[in-house]
């Protein structure tokens, strides 16, 4: 509808095309797609848990962001937590801060293996 007039379908069908042809257009310059063939997350050895952290930082620097995700051999999340920082570190510390928090976690659901970080 526009202005009190309903549009026909084919106008319709006319600005969806246009919008996703702009969309494909924009996203295509923003990051590559990635290789399916590259596995993107590697299962923990049987009976292990797996622990995935990442961060993010405010612009400017006054806060950080971490997830925390713990998975079982199937990818199945057992736990996870977000904290916000106060006060920004070192990017370095803030990932060590997500691994002590992951390795709590794992603690907390008493498993006694833990696989590797990413």
């Amino acid at each position: 509808m526009h202005e009190g007039h309903l549009l026909p379908g084919w106008h319709l069908l006319m600005e969806v095309k246009s919008v996703q042809a702009d969309y494909l257009v924009a996203n295509a310059h923003i990051s590559p797609p990635l290789d399916p063939s590259v596995p993107r997350w590697s299962r923990p050895p049987p009976g292990c848990l797996k622990i995935n952290v990442d961060s993010a930082v405010a612009n400017p620097p006054v806060r950080a962001a971490i997830g925390v995700i713990v998975r079982d051999r199937y990818g199945m999340i057992v736990s996870g937590q977000g904290i916000i920082l106060p006060g920004c570190g070192d990017s370095s510390m803030i990932e060590a801060s997500a691994i002590s928090i992951g390795i709590a976690i794992v603690y907390s659901v008493h498993a006694s293996c833990l696989s590797g970080y990413r």
